[in-house]
């Protein structure tokens, strides 16, 4: 019982200094889809604005994806991509996230930015702290 009053402690000591307030949304499944413009409609079931959650440093990457044809036909170069993702961590206090279920077809708001939610791990033994990884790609909406 004492390391679990230590590590509540240590969470809400972190969540007094580096608290940052974000929001989760869930997401359904399928989105309608306008034939005419070709946008997809994302209609949100709920809606979470946390507080304080302990948002870690983010790691920016470039990334390269190759066409189709330079993986299918093997050929010297074709064409391709780059797009840069940035990718953090949420630790969140299970208590935050009262009534409202998280799952990985959920994205973050931070900042007026969209992070998408890519991977939720249960910590401890208890299972009152979420770790949350998440990226968002530069220029997306």
């Amino acid at each position: 019982m004492r390391k679990f009053r230590f590590l509540r402690s240590v969470i809400y000591k972190l969540k007094r200094r580096f608290g940052t307030s974000v929001t989760f949304v869930r997401i359904e499944e399928t989105g309608a889809t306008d034939f005419a413009t070709g946008a997809v409609a994302d209609n949100y079931l709920e809606k979470k604005d946390v507080r304080n959650a302990i948002f870690l440093p983010y790691a920016l990457t470039r990334n390269f994806s190759y066409d189709l044809s330079y993986i299918a036909a093997n050929k010297n170069f074709t064409y391709g991509g780059m797009y840069d993702t940035t990718a953090s961590t949420i630790i969140c206090d299970k208590r935050d996230l009262k009534g409202f279920e998280l799952d990985l077809n959920a994205y973050v708001l931070v900042d007026c930015r969209r992070h998408e939610v890519k991977k939720i791990q249960e910590a401890y033994q208890d299972n009152t702290i979420l770790i949350i990884q998440i990226v968002e790609t530069k220029g997306e909406r």
